[in-house]
């Protein structure tokens, strides 16, 4: 390959809720929900033997896009009462907390009981693809 380098593995970027999911034909780049987002930005931390939590939130900072971004910005500019901006970009559960507070999907209780009926198998389906419609 002449020219560049090529990553083996694309760093997941998360958008917030206004950019669809799914790889970018131009750039590349591969948007990602934000439970994916946390899921591999959590797995990577391990993987990659990140033990620092400020290493690992600028990490996981430096792949916020869009609204994503600009909510991570406001929010350590001004945080909300009993939130210190030092403990959000230095301590990871306050990071995954303050993160999955606007951005994971709120559901109810009974939603989750719905969610259960779904756990069947579709003809011609992996036996693990019913678990990923939870």
């Amino acid at each position: 390959m002449a020219g560049g380098v090529t990553s083996i593995v694309t760093e997941p970027l998360f958008y917030g809720m206004s950019a669809p999911t799914g790889a970018d034909a131009k750039t590349g780049e591969c948007a990602v929900t934000a439970e994916e987002f946390l899921r591999m930005m959590t797995s990577a931390r391990s993987r990659f033997h990140v033990g620092d939590d400020s290493a690992a939130i600028a990490r996981a900072v430096g792949n916020l896009r869009g609204l994503a971004s600009d909510w991570f910005t406001i929010l350590v500019a001004m945080p909300p009462p009993g939130l210190d901006p030092a403990t959000l970009q230095n301590d990871w559960a306050t990071f995954t907390a303050a993160f999955k507070e606007p951005w994971f999907k709120q559901r109810p209780r009974w939603d989750t009981s719905t969610s259960y009926l779904e756990l069947r198998q579709k003809p011609g389906e992996h036996t693990w693809a019913p678990l990923l419609r939870i």
